[in-house]
């Protein structure tokens, strides 16, 4: 559910945001695996996301699955506090 909406994708009516999310990952993904279409309205941000998936990723994992932490990292205070302020930013 966005603002009160429910999201749909296709045939599902997703009324929750991580689902609506990694839905969106997934078919984007889907949609990156095929060959390069120069004619394709996102075709920019797709062969991003081409190039990114020929990296070498190392998606091991360690004994910390989950953390809580009493405070914020000091580099990410700033960040988090305008973040919640919702003062706006640039976009890349």
């Amino acid at each position: 559910m966005v603002n009160g909406l429910v999201v749909s994708m296709g045939y599902l009516d997703i009324a929750n945001n991580t689902l609506a999310e990694l839905m969106a990952l997934y078919h984007g993904l889907k949609i990156a695996s095929k060959e390069r279409n120069s004619f394709h309205y996102y075709a920019a941000t797709i062969a991003n996301i081409q190039d990114l998936l020929k990296l070498e990723w190392d998606v091991s994992s360690n004994e910390a699955k989950f953390c809580i932490w009493e405070s914020p990292p000091l580099d990410m205070q700033d960040l988090l506090l305008s973040n919640a302020m919702r003062v706006p930013y640039p976009k890349a």
